[in-house]
């Protein structure tokens, strides 16, 4: 493969994605170095590569801090104005992709008139996911139209959006002010079920759910089964909460915590009925969970020798 084509620029992109969405590596400036350069290989005319970078520097900037980099939101709204300004001829794709990312820019950048790229794709959309996945993003964000942009992205949802189903459950906490979790991601549980790295995220955001609410068992029960899919994936030791973004865990140190807490409070109680099926079980599990979680940090040591 020739290094002096995007297509090499590109998969080294999803690659860097790859090792940090495992949680081999933290983001590093490495991957704002390799957009720049597909950016600039291409001479900012392929579309498709343009939209990418200017998506992947909004989730770069989405989780370096609250306060995240300004360049990153300044650099892909740059991008998007490049693809704006040359829109006729663009696949449904590009135009779901560029509605899509253009209305997760901080409103203060969207400085373009993005009408005629919404009814290009509204035409197009009934059975195309990313159609409805973008025109949810913009009845939410642009037009504050709940119940459309509930009802797009539901759509993208059944034809196969995990982006959707997150949309879906941001948008009932931001619509009612109250979430039921678990309800909201049945629909997801079901249509993701052979993934399970979906499956795992899932599970880590029930968990983190129910921590909030003070319910250690049900998290415990939720983390558990999570870090048995992949105990070494970034979600367990780097997790943020769909529905309470601004504080991070680390799923591993609050499940040990909780769980030898909740022991040392059971074999505390005297009069508990250790005979009761119900109880062995939990007792069972949080034995399970302490041990998995020793195993992690044991297994950490040892690379660190």
């Amino acid at each position: 493969m020739d290094p002096r084509r995007g297509l090499w620029y590109f998969l080294k992109a999803e690659c860097l994605k790859e090792i940090r969405m495992k949680g081999i590596n933290k983001f590093t400036k490495e991957e704002i170095r390799n957009l720049e350069t597909l950016v600039r290989i291409t001479r900012a005319t392929n579309t498709f590569y343009l939209c990418y970078t200017a998506e992947e520097f909004i989730n770069i900037a989405n989780n370096l801090s609250p306060s995240s980099d300004e360049n990153l939101y300044n650099r892909a709204a740059e991008l998007y104005c490049k693809v704006l300004k040359n829109s006729e001829h663009h696949s449904l794709f590009i135009l779901s992709r560029l509605l899509f990312g253009y209305c997760q820019l901080p409103s203060h950048l969207r400085t373009m008139s993005i009408n005629k790229i919404f009814n290009e794709t509204l035409l197009s959309s009934k059975d195309n996911r990313d159609a409805n996945l973008a025109l949810g993003a913009y009845y939410e964000k642009v037009n504050e139209n709940f119940v459309d942009a509930r009802n797009h992205y539901s759509r993208a949802l059944e034809l196969g959006s995990y982006e959707a189903g997150i949309a879906l459950v941001k948008l009932k906490q931001k619509s009612y002010g109250y979430c039921d979790l678990f309800y909201e991601t049945t629909k997801m549980r079901e249509i993701f079920k052979n993934d399970p790295r979906k499956q795992q995220e899932i599970l880590c955001q029930l968990g983190s759910n129910y921590y909030s609410y003070g319910y250690a068992i049900g998290a415990i029960y939720c983390w558990h089964i999570a870090a048995t899919l992949d105990p070494y994936a970034r979600e367990l030791q780097d997790h943020r909460n769909w529905l309470r973004p601004s504080k991070k865990i680390n799923i591993y140190r609050s499940m040990s915590l909780e769980a030898n807490y909740a022991l040392k409070r059971i074999y505390n109680w005297s009069d508990l009925d250790m005979k009761k099926p119900a109880q062995q079980q939990t007792v069972k599990l949080l034995q399970l969970a302490v041990e998995l979680c020793s195993n992690f940090y044991k297994a950490e040591q040892d690379k660190s020798k």
